[in-house]
């Protein structure tokens, strides 16, 4: 199976039984210790999901927790918890506490509905502009998807929609609390399909045709947020 994964567990028994599985379906795995090098290892090459221990959670400092919080709302992410009186590994879903199924299977169906990728070290923030989407430059209030931000960076945003978009095409959109209103293009990076998982649906955006006034517009408005990790 050509997955690589993420497991966020510290030394011990819990561990050696999670690897004990993960052996079994001959993927990549990387072992860290804390979310902060969870990030590092992602932003360093692609992953397909991540698989944190409970215990390792509860002992993650606030500060630790803020780091992770973006990655695991955008990537497949499940909790371990071994149980050493039954000898198995209980799972539950990182932001649904319904049961996993065994490790296999999770990681099965996130590779049907993920595509692995990394993270980059760039700012997102949480900037909610008011959407014009459309599929070529005559986007416009009569014809276009109407739609928000959920977040925005000074190279790329995460826009909503439910429509069915191609990696690597273009989108073109008007931010409506900008003052230049000319579309603006942008190339489809990623896509969170609507139906395919329990998380936000629409499309990753890298920003690629703009104006100097809306480049400038846009830095002005990113400085004044709340910084969280940008997912690419």
């Amino acid at each position: 199976m050509d997955s690589r994964i993420i497991l966020v567990s510290l030394p011990g028994k819990a561990q050696k039984e999670y690897l004990k599985e993960l052996e079994k379906l001959s993927i990549n795995v990387e072992v860290v210790e804390s979310y902060s090098a969870m990030h590092e290892k992602m932003i360093a090459s692609a992953h397909d999901c991540i698989m944190i221990d409970m215990l390792t959670k509860i002992r993650l400092s606030k500060t630790e927790s803020d780091i992770s919080r973006a990655i695991l709302h955008t990537f497949p992410s499940i909790l371990l918890k071994y149980d050493s009186s039954a000898g198995r590994i209980h799972t539950t879903y990182y932001d649904d506490p319904k049961d996993a199924g065994t490790i296999g299977e999770f990681v099965a169906h996130a590779a049907e509905i993920f595509n692995g990728r990394r993270i980059r070290a760039s700012e997102r923030k949480d900037i909610h502009f008011n959407v014009l989407l459309g599929r070529d430059e005559r986007v416009c209030e009569e014809t276009a998807f109407k739609s928000f931000t959920l977040n925005v960076s000074t190279g790329g945003c995460f826009i909503f929609c439910s429509e069915e978009w191609d990696v690597d095409s273009s989108a073109w959109f008007i931010f409506k609390e900008l003052e230049d209103q000319t579309p603006m293009r942008g190339e489809v990076r990623w896509i969170a399909g609507w139906g395919k998982s329990m998380r936000v649906p629409g499309i990753g955006i890298m920003l690629k045709d703009l104006s100097s006034k809306q480049a400038k517009e846009l830095e002005q408005q990113h400085k004044n947020y709340f910084k969280v990790h940008h997912i690419i």
